[in-house]
């Protein structure tokens, strides 16, 4: 299920953010994913994420996106690297 949804500022990329929980195999498909929306199809996939994917943001002259989940955390992303590069916030950092 699709839960966010960004576009690049130039139009020609955008961000989803999904998540399900836990489906009937144990699996999860909390995950952003890169589209080319000039030629259709996806581009880039990170997996893996601890909760569902709620907001996303591209970070306007990098190759970074924001990520944010309703585990109470935000991180930023590189096209380049497969994980997180950093967590900006979380639930305990805010109290």
């Amino acid at each position: 299920v699709v839960w966010s949804v960004a576009v690049s500022a130039d139009g020609r990329h955008a961000l989803t953010g999904t998540g399900v929980g836990v489906d009937h195999d144990g699996n999860t498909d909390n995950s952003v994913r890169l589209w080319s929306l000039e030629r259709g199809g996806e581009l880039v996939r990170r997996e893996g994420l601890d909760a569902r994917v709620t907001a996303l943001a591209f970070v306007p002259g990098t190759d970074s996106f924001l990520v944010g989940n309703t585990g109470a955390r935000v991180y930023r992303f590189r096209l380049d690297r497969p994980g997180p590069v950093q967590e900006l916030a979380s639930q305990e950092s805010i109290q």
